[in-house]
């Protein structure tokens, strides 16, 4: 057997228990890229998505199955990194000798996606395990062409492929990757797409770095060894600390608990001595239900430096700030990550909204502006990357330089590639800039040529919108803001809900903007659900005929104000009163 078909190995994946009836199979491949280190598999997002368990096994060894992370993945494009950890590595080395006589980790040449749409033979060679099978199959065709779909172009190619396949290579007459098998049309003849290289190589070299989640995990343990008063804090001292802290400055803390006494003091034997942060932490916040709201609010009184405010809170006693409904015992938490030594939550990369519309241009429109093309803006959505840019509505759109070159803007918004021998929209133009990377747009605004720069870049925690999906490991605070009132389980609105309830209104961007509570469940046998006024997937407008809060601590402190009953009503007109 050819040492090299293992550089394309298969990958199992379970997804929930039971293990067997949850299982996913799919491909990955071992990349020779400068960002990555040895024990580095490239295969797709959707492949490794929420499972709990990964497996690879290779071709030499196709009956073994070796354990892998998730290292990164970026749900937008489809590609997820996966990674051997030492162990596992020096095992995958070891079967390798066995079996050849070296132990090196066969690896596949990434190419150039864009000279290959105009190479002289664009024979496309797919290699994966399509239907699970148990050995690696590959099929021949050719490239077909391009095809858009959500912002982003894909290769076409006639080579076969099924489910199974999915984060395998499709590769040039010189085995060098060009595409990575993604998706195929329905109900259509080969039309199969690859996620094009070069976009791949980007994305790549932009998940091997997972410094902040490293950071993060950092900074718990920190935290974990002064609230402890160890080096070496248990798994369950660990897990406490990261599942009930926010972002901490854990040299601020500590400076600002001796500095300002922050704790009080108590009596011992040697007399009056201030209460250490370990004192505290052990007795207001380890296994005392609700002791997430306490530290959030304290930490967040560090953070902004506002010691007097922390005075306040040890005046009206501590336990006062511990969450009502937890304390209650019946607040739903979502458990810790878990985290081991060769495993940090994975890098969860996406891309920025761009978040604006245009209008296709009519002649008049054109010689209105004075230029020979473009496009009018009809839409800028608040908070997306063209609003922050300062893009305004009705701004004409003439001309955009990316790293790439500058470009004319036709009357469609499309922009034409020679390279690529097609027309390109403008999302799909900018989207293929790198990260990091300065773009540009020409726009007429009242008469007058103006520039409009930004620094083109993957979506950052603190822009995304209220209503969106919690991946990353900084949306982990948010998975605890979940209470129950009467029986219903309230909650901010999110793109699960979306989906769960066919919330569709809020699948438009503009609605994602707007921070919402949702009812996630109702227990039966409360008067809530006898009402039927208001069930699952209701989304609150008012409380006591006052608008819901903005925020979710806003939404806390409402329902704090209120003294005997209670009314809640629906954006549907459902009226609930407790």
């Amino acid at each position: 057997m050819n040492r090299d078909l293992n550089a394309v190995i298969q990958i199992i994946a379970s997804q929930a228990q039971p293990a067997y009836s949850h299982m996913v199979a799919g491909t990955g491949w071992f990349p020779k890229h400068d960002a990555v280190e040895e024990g580095t598999i490239v295969t797709n997002a959707h492949v490794v998505n929420g499972a709990q368990y990964v497996f690879i096994r290779l071709p030499c060894a196709h009956s073994v199955d070796i354990p892998v992370y998730v290292r990164g993945i970026s749900p937008d494009v489809d590609i997820a990194l996966l990674q051997l950890a030492p162990r596992e590595l020096k095992r995958v080395k070891a079967i390798l000798q066995d079996t050849y006589g070296s132990d090196s980790i066969p690896t596949l040449t990434i190419g150039d996606s864009d000279a290959f749409l105009t190479a002289d033979d664009q024979t496309i060679e797919t290699r994966g395990y399509p239907l699970g099978t148990e050995y690696q199959l590959n099929t021949q065709g050719r490239l077909s062409g391009l095809k858009l779909a959500q912002e982003q172009y894909y290769l076409v190619s006639d080579a076969a492929i099924n489910p199974g396949n999915s984060g395998g290579t499709g590769s040039n007459a010189h085995g060098e990757v060009i595409g990575i098998n993604t998706m195929k049309m329905k109900d259509a003849t080969e039309i199969n797409m690859l996620i094009p290289s070069n976009r791949a190589k980007v994305i790549i070299a932009e998940l091997m770095d997972n410094s902040a989640n490293e950071q993060q995990v950092e900074k718990w343990m920190a935290l974990a060894k002064k609230a402890f008063a160890t080096e070496s804090p248990t798994k369950a001292q660990y897990e406490h600390v990261a599942n009930h802290s926010v972002c901490n400055d854990v040299e601020k803390l500590a400076a600002h608990w001796e500095t300002h006494v922050l704790g009080g003091h108590r009596r011992s034997k040697d007399g009056i001595t201030p209460v250490t942060f370990n004192e505290w932490y052990s007795k207001y916040a380890y296994g005392v239900a609700g002791a997430h709201a306490l530290l959030a609010t304290l930490l967040d009184h560090v953070e902004a430096d506002r010691i007097d405010e922390i005075h306040k809170m040890r005046a009206d006693g501590f336990k006062n700030f511990l969450c009502e409904p937890c304390a209650a015992g019946d607040c739903a938490t979502t458990g810790p990550p878990k985290v081991t030594h060769e495993q940090i939550p994975p890098r969860v990369l996406t891309y920025d909204r761009l978040a604006y519309r245009t209008s296709n241009s009519t002649k008049a429109a054109v010689q209105q502006h004075g230029v020979n093309s473009g496009v009018m803006v009809s839409d800028v959505i608040k908070n997306g990357l063209m609003a922050r840019s300062g893009l305004q509505k009705y701004d004409f759109i003439y001309q955009v330089t990316t790293p790439e070159g500058s470009f004319k803007v036709d009357n469609y918004g499309e922009v034409w590639r020679p390279n690529l021998q097609v027309s390109l929209p403008l999302n799909g133009l900018l989207h293929r800039a790198p990260f990091g990377s300065k773009v540009y747009i020409d726009v007429i605004r009242a008469s007058k040529k103006q520039r409009i720069a930004f620094d083109y870049n993957f979506a950052k925690h603190e822009t995304a919108p209220p209503v969106r999906s919690l991946m990353t490991l900084q949306d982990m605070p948010l998975t605890r803001q979940v209470m129950k009132v009467a029986g219903m389980t309230l909650t901010p609105l999110r793109m699960n809900h979306v989906a769960q309830f066919r919330l569709d209104r809020y699948a438009d961007p503009h609605q994602q903007n707007h921070f919402k509570i949702v009812v996630a469940d109702v227990d039966p046998g409360s008067a809530a659900f006898h009402a039927r006024n208001i069930t699952p997937g209701s989304v609150l407008k008012s409380v006591n005929d006052q608008a819901v809060a903005d925020s979710w601590v806003g939404f806390i402190e409402q329902l704090k104000g209120v003294q005997e009953s209670v009314m809640f009503e629906s954006e549907r007109g459902g009226i609930l009163i407790l």
